[in-house]
């Protein structure tokens, strides 16, 4: 490894003039190196944002590790607020639930805002005024300035009635996955100083990851209310669930689940009724002493080239785990492509959007770059009739599974 100490020892020993010259040298080509990593050989974002530092992408890297952490759809407001108030630094952020029939808006701020219960009557009847209403089916995120001046937005009936009193000068909105009854939208907001364009970025790297967190967190809380009706007959409904101890002793299987485990792991099932050794060794994972085992953990396994195993584990104490399995293409065949009218480059794109990978992502990983990758959603989008990423993420996943 180059050491400039090292370095500075063995050209003490040359002459004044050369050894002056060298050290000049040595710390204008640390600062430049320096200078080049604050300056950050990073990720670009689509849509012209700023590039991010590679303090930056660690900083989002440990954010979605913490996002995908714990996926209680009860939890969830309170802790994809924390996240992005710990990477984008704000006076406060607010998790917006709109439900469209019969219309309601529900409001979670942190750091919490007693003050502001009262106004979310005039922000549920004005919010069609904010700049930013025409972006809610948008998983995009959008500052102030993208669509509007600063003036223009104080001078909207929903500043005057409910912004001004609580100190708002720009925001960052973005939406998660859109449902048939409700919308879930995110906004960041500052007293001061603007939202910059790194700002921006680092949100709009994290916008796919916060969609998927919500929608692993709805899976979870759907799966949990389809347990809990284990007592009034859990073999009636078509899912391969298991109940197993630690250990890996299988308590009870529905009939699905019975059956793939013996088509997928007959080797491992023929010593009765265990777990295969990757979901023993998952669990295992799950429980260092100093602290307790994660409630929900997954586990992905490729059973053959073409098709990908996912299982849930749900901890239900004392010891035992419930255990749901989903089976999926771990690509979309060519005949599905065809029969979509896409081409082989589309479906691959559209197989991206269904893992929740933004345009950035999906250009690394495929070698193209995100202006190409940009064209092919367009194209994608006219192609299948969908208007915005979350119906595409869902046609993808439907496609995808058995």
């Amino acid at each position: 490894m180059f050491s400039i100490w090292g370095a500075m020892v063995e050209i003490l020993a040359l002459p004044a003039g050369i050894c002056l010259y060298a050290i000049l040298r040595i710390f204008t080509y640390c600062g430049k190196k320096n200078r080049s990593s604050r300056s950050g050989q990073g990720v670009w974002q689509p849509n012209g944002m700023a590039r991010l530092s590679c303090q930056d992408v660690d900083t989002c890297s440990r954010a979605v590790r913490a996002l995908y952490a714990e996926p209680s759809l009860k939890e969830f407001p309170q802790r994809a607020l924390a996240i992005l108030s710990d990477v984008v630094p704000v006076s406060y952020a607010t998790y917006n639930e709109i439900t469209l029939q019969p219309r309601h808006m529900s409001v979670v701020y942190l750091p919490d805002r007693p003050e502001a219960a009262s106004l979310v009557p005039r922000l549920e009847a004005l919010v069609h005024t904010h700049p930013l209403a025409g972006q809610i089916h948008s998983t995009e995120p959008r500052r102030i300035v993208d669509v509007t001046t600063v003036r223009r937005f104080r001078e909207t009936p929903v500043f005057r009635e409910y912004y001004r009193y609580l100190n708002v000068t720009d925001q960052i909105g973005f939406s998660l996955e859109e449902g048939k009854q409700t919308r879930v939208m995110f906004v960041l907001n500052r007293d001061g100083t603007p939202f910059s364009a790194r700002d921006r970025g680092v949100v709009s790297f994290l916008s796919p990851h916060f969609s998927q967190a919500y929608r692993n967190a709805r899976a979870g809380a759907q799966l949990l209310a389809d347990i809990s009706k284990i007592g009034e007959g859990l073999a009636a409904i078509e899912r391969a669930v298991l109940l197993a101890t630690e250990e890996g002793r299988i308590v009870w299987s529905s009939g699905l689940a019975r059956e793939w485990l013996l088509e997928l792991f007959a080797e491992s099932m023929k010593s009765g009724l265990r777990l295969p050794p990757a979901f023993i060794t998952r669990m295992s994972l799950e429980k260092p002493k100093p602290v307790p085992p994660k409630s929900f953990f997954e586990l992905q396994l490729a059973v053959n080239p073409e098709e990908r195993l996912t299982a849930r584990f749900i901890a239900t104490p004392p010891g035992k785990f419930v255990i749901i399995l989903d089976r999926e293409r771990s690509a979309i065949g060519p005949k599905l492509v065809d029969s979509l009218g896409l081409t082989r480059r589309e479906g691959e794109v559209l197989f991206w959007i269904s893992e929740a990978k933004a345009d950035c992502e999906i250009a690394a990983i495929l070698g193209i770059s995100p202006r190409t990758v940009h064209k092919h959603v367009e194209h994608l989008f006219a192609k299948t009739g969908i208007s915005n990423r979350g119906a595409a993420q869902r046609l993808g996943l439907d496609l995808r599974r058995i």
